[in-house]
């Protein structure tokens, strides 16, 4: 039995319109080019990430003793902190508060601040404990693949800056 394909039958098309408005079927989206899924998945991430950070300023400013703002020296945190942090802020997403303490520990400067510190910090800013020898072993590794990553990520928009301007020239 031979399909009707309405791509190629302006009138089949049009009963099929009618059909569904009869029928109150709402018509299937338009289908959405790749840019727009780009577009609207960069979007979601930009609200994530907008998110995120606010959560840490808030961090910054309830509790300045363990928490540094951005282009200050960080300090070691204290194990567990986490737990403390949802007794402290009940009302805070336990996943914002997750992701913005991932976000400030994955940074150089946090990394550093294990290395060279021996000391971890509560939220009050007294001592929760030392800073092991692996968390400063593992601090070292994290800190040498993220500027391993980081170089790679300059080396790769080098070669398509160099791309870019060569389909340029050849025009």
């Amino acid at each position: 039995m031979a399909t009707l394909s309405l791509k190629h039958n302006p009138t089949a098309v049009k009963r099929a319109k009618a059909v569904r408005k009869a029928l109150k079927i709402k018509e299937p989206p338009a289908k959405k080019n790749s840019a727009q899924r780009y577009a609207e998945k960069q979007a979601k991430i930009a609200a994530a990430r907008s998110k995120v950070m606010g959560t840490r300023a808030m961090l910054v400013e309830k509790f300045p003793e363990c928490f540094k703002g951005p282009g200050q020296a960080k300090l070691p945190l204290a194990v567990g902190i986490d737990k403390m942090l949802f007794d402290a802020l009940p009302d805070v997403a336990r996943h914002l508060i997750r992701r913005a303490l991932h976000d400030y520990t994955s940074g150089a400067s946090y990394l550093q601040a294990l290395m060279t510190h021996a000391w971890r910090y509560r939220l009050d800013g007294s001592i929760g404990g030392e800073v092991s020898p692996d968390h400063v072993t593992n601090a070292e590794k994290q800190l040498e693949e993220a500027l391993k990553a980081k170089a790679e990520r300059a080396k790769h928009k080098a070669r398509i800056k160099r791309k870019a301007k060569m389909k340029r020239g050849k025009k």
